[in-house]
Formats: C-alpha cells, sequence, structure tokens
C-alpha cells in the first residue's frame, strides 16, 4: 500500500493538475475531480466523508484515497465518468467497437459505486446481444452490429457477462450468456482471464448449467437437419421454385435439387455440425454456403422460415434448457 511519502506511478491519462483527490488502485494514483465523482456516485461521497486526512495522507497537494479494484479496471471506469474525449457509449457509424473487457469493467464498478446510469448505459449496451428478443439477437448475430467487440471463436468473456448478470440481478442476459459459455467446451474450466491478469470463473450452479446444457444444445443441433429436410416437402419440387421453369425464362433446372442433396450429404456425415451452437443457422457454414448460394431465392426462403420456426421454438425453451428460471423470457413459439 502507497504512504504518503512513497512515489507512486502517475497514470498518463488521469493526472490532472487541478484535481482535488487522488485514487489509489494497485499502487497507479489518479488525480481526479473530487466534486464530479460525489456527484454521481453516493459511495464516493461517503467515501470522502469518512476520510479526514491530517497533514500525512497528502500527495502531490490531494488528499488520497485507496481502492481495491485494478488500476486497468478503474481506468476504464473513470475513461466512461470523465469521456474526455466523448462519452463511451455515444457511437456512430464508423466508430470502433468498445472492448468488452471495458464495458465490463465499467458496469461492475458503476454497480459497486452506484453510478446508477452509468450502470444502466453499460447494462443496455450489452443488451443489444444479450437480450430476450429473437428478432434482435439474429439481427445482431448475422451482422455483427453491436457496439462492442466480440468473438465467435472463444467467447470467454461471456463468464464475465453471466457474472455481472448475477451481480446487478440482470437475469434476462444469462439464457444468451450460458450458450455463450457452453460453445467454450472444457476449456471453460480455466476461467476468463482479463487483462489486468483476473481470473473470473462461473459459479459451481453456473457452471453444472453449462454442462448439462451442452448436452441438450447439441442435441437438437444434431436433429435440426432432420427437421429442415427430413419429412418435408422437397423445396425443390415447389411450384415456387425458379429452377423449375425453363431456362429460357431465366431457369437452371436441376440446380436446386443437386444443392438440396449436396447440403443433405454433408450433414449427415456430420461434417458441418453446429456442435452447442443450435440457435445460430446452418446457412452461415463456411462449408455448406457455397451448396445453399446455387439455390434459387424462392426455395432459400422456404428453408430459411422452415430453420427461423425452428429457432423460435429453441429460443422459448432456451431457459429451461439451460435450468433457468426467467420472468419476462417469451415463451415457445408451438
Amino acid at each position: 500500500m502507497i504512504t504518503p511519502n512513497e512515489e507512486l506511478e502517475r497514470d498518463d491519462e488521469f493526472w490532472f493538475e487541478d484535481g482535488s483527490v487522488v485514487l489509489v488502485a494497485s499502487n497507479v494514483g489518479f488525480k481526479v475531480y473530487k466534486g464530479l465523482l460525489t456527484a454521481h456516485s453516493p459511495i464516493f461521497c461517503d467515501m470522502f466523508a469518512r476520510s479526514q486526512p491530517d497533514d500525512k495522507e497528502i500527495y502531490d497537494g490531494c488528499p488520497f484515497v485507496h481502492v481495491s479494484d485494478s488500476s486497468q479496471s478503474l481506468k476504464h471506469f473513470l475513461r466512461a465518468m470523465f469521456h474526455n474525449v466523448k462519452p463511451l457509449f455515444y457511437r456512430v457509424e464508423g466508430d470502433p467497437k468498445i472492448p468488452i473487457e471495458e464495458l465490463l469493467s465499467v458496469a461492475r464498478l458503476a454497480h459497486k459505486y452506484d453510478v446508477g446510469e452509468l450502470l444502466r448505459q453499460a447494462i443496455a449496451c450489452l443488451q443489444t446481444y444479450y437480450t430476450n428478443k429473437l428478432a434482435i439477437w439474429r439481427a445482431r448475430n448475422q451482422g455483427g452490429n453491436v457496439a462492442f467487440e466480440m468473438s465467435y471463436e472463444f467467447p470467454a468473456y461471456a463468464i464475465g457477462v453471466v457474472n455481472l448478470a448475477r451481480l446487478t440481478e440482470t437475469s434476462s442476459m444469462l439464457p444468451l450468456a450460458l450458450y455463450d459459455c457452453c460453445s467454450l467446451g472444457g476449456r471453460i474450466v480455466h476461467g476468463w482471464a482479463r487483462q489486468d491478469g483476473t481470473v473470473e470463473h462461473l459459479s459451481v450452479e453456473d457452471l453444472e448449467r453449462c454442462i448439462d446444457g451442452s448436452l441438450a444444445l447439441a442435441i437438437r443441433a444434431l436433429s435440426s437437419p432432420f427437421n429442415l429436410f427430413v419429412g418435408r416437402k422437397m423445396v425443390e419440387k415447389t411450384e415456387s421454385c425458379l429452377n423449375t421453369k425453363s431456362v429460357l425464362f431465366g431457369g437452371a433446372p436441376g440446380s436446386c435439387e443437386g444443392a438440396q442433396a449436396k447440403v443433405k450429404s454433408q450433414l449427415n456425415n456430420g461434417a458441418c455440425v453446429l456442435g452447442t451452437r443450435a440457435l445460430h443457422s446452418h446457412m452461415t457454414i463456411p462449408s455448406l454456403s457455397q451448396s445453399f448460394s446455387k439455390m434459387c431465392s424462392s426455395c432459400l426462403l422456404i428453408l430459411q422460415s422452415r430453420e427461423d420456426a425452428m429457432h423460435e421454438v429453441l429460443w422459448g425453451d432456451l431457459p429451461s434448457l439451460l435450468n433457468l428460471s426467467i420472468p419476462d423470457w417469451p415463451t415457445p413459439s408451438k
């Protein structure tokens, strides 16, 4: 712990010469404005009121206060509080996405220091993806249209989202956050390592949900190709198929039938399974996309509507598959 007679590392972004208080986190000092902190945070207000420094508790002419946060997390939080460039959550087209770790740090510390509006904005930003509305998730997921950085390959940060949802009692984020955690496989036991070295783990209860839920989701993912094709009217035989028309009228006989057969063959061979990502579309799998691209727009629309119907049912079932009870979650569409 830093004492007034020791030197500390001054943060290069938050060291204002006219600042009125020094916050010390992990031996890094942040000289900022007490009035701004107390105006937004009753926790800081109480903290400063209880702290009556004497002459020995002054650093660079200001009282200093130790906080238990990592210096990196505190910096993310102060950046959102002071937004010396522009507000963190004000995004326009072309702006870089908010690093997910920064977003989660802001949310955690906004909750800790009771900065209500900042917490509301951080949660709202996360809910552009971790939502309880399938239409919103589908549009965001497929277009990548979210304000924060994401990873489809290894979303270990979803562990942090689950823990934040528990901390803030935002239960509507849990199903999708745990859905992402299920995709981590055995790596989930290693937790999510933040940049500051802290490693977050799921609670035992949520880890159990992921283990059991992974199996349930994998079963749904494996059964989805059968529901998409087997026992259905073959899409290439429908009257609306553009490729059943004469070549003179823009048709390409057999192309839909051949493409569908190729997709079915690939799926039957197990080469293109979704794993636990049962809510994701087969049409976005790279190894299948070429075959789908050979089908006419009418047949693709039929397959898409079938897949959408399956996803709507699965979406309604998602909390129960993960052993959750979410009051505001839509009921299954049967």
